[in-house]
């Protein structure tokens, strides 16, 4: 499948502002004025070029969903049988050993199967999580910010935010209307 190339006149004009922008000073208000309206055009192209390739997207980002759907339906299927199964045969290897004739035999496992045990921390007391950093016996990557969870708090409270080892930082951006 062949992809639909952006429109030819539109790739000029990225070329354009590719060359110009990076040498545009700010001097007087024509400079100025140019400046904003380049900066228009930029924000104009940036909807065009993500509507172009949503097109692209949209039926692929559709196939994806009903693949991995139809994946998770299917393993669905067969989840609670793994589950019987591990349980099964995990009880009978942990269960006691046969003795047969005052000899114990020990369950044979199939060379193509092992356990493979990995550890899943759970934590169980965040207080106690957050003492141990800051003791320093744990290192403090353990304790990973939320950062939507915080930037929707800033968002809410403005100035009144205020959250001990945390500053809000304001980043601008031009938005042109178009």
């Amino acid at each position: 499948m062949a992809l639909k190339q952006l429109p030819k006149h539109l790739v000029t004009q990225i070329d354009a502002l590719s060359e110009t922008v990076p040498t545009l000073t700010i001097s007087d208000p024509v400079t100025y004025r140019k400046a904003c309206e380049s900066l228009a055009l930029v924000q104009q192209m940036r909807k065009t070029i993500a509507a172009h390739y949503q097109q692209i997207k949209n039926p692929l980002n559709a196939t994806r969903r009903t693949v991995l759907a139809m994946e998770k339906s299917d393993l669905a299927k067969i989840a609670p049988a793994e589950t019987r199964l591990q349980t099964l045969i995990t009880t009978y290897e942990d269960g006691p050993a046969e003795v047969e004739a005052g000899v114990i035999t020990a369950v044979e496992t199939p060379d193509w199967m092992y356990r493979l045990v990995t550890p899943r921390p759970v934590v169980e007391d965040l207080d106690a999580l957050i003492a141990a950093v800051h003791r320093g016996d744990i290192p403090r990557d353990v304790l990973t910010p939320h950062l939507p969870t915080l930037t929707a708090m800033a968002k809410q409270q403005g100035d009144l935010f205020a959250v001990p080892g945390v500053r809000v930082e304001h980043d601008t951006t031009v938005v042109t209307r178009g």
